[in-house]
């Protein structure tokens, strides 16, 4: 099994009904080579074709937030599930592409 780390990092939560962002400190959850979650939240990333990717969840390795909004952003097709590595987040933070921490309530 691959042990998680820990990455302090600051993630934009839109405020519903508005265009303001709103910026906060998440503990980023990763392996070496791709993204997980934070310690709260699930995480989305805008690719550059403008869809939203999510980590794809394997509970058989690593424990993970099976949150129920992301459970209906993937039902609605909102986002889809894929890998999502460490390079993908770091190449949309420079890009100033969206990257989205979201409810992970089970």
């Amino acid at each position: 099994m691959t042990q998680p780390q820990l990455e302090l990092v600051s993630l934009p939560f839109f405020v519903t009904g508005s265009t303001d962002v709103l910026a906060s400190k998440e503990v980023l959850i990763h392996t070496i080579t791709h993204m997980l979650e934070t310690a709260t939240s699930n995480i989305a990333i805008e690719l550059e074709t403008g869809e939203w990717v999510t980590p794809k969840l394997d509970r058989e390795q690593l424990p993970f937030l099976d949150g129920v909004m992301r459970r209906y952003l993937l039902r609605s097709g909102t986002v889809r599930e894929d890998e999502v590595t460490m390079d993908d987040f770091e190449r949309a933070r420079q890009e100033e592409r969206r990257i989205l921490g979201f409810n992970g309530l089970r």
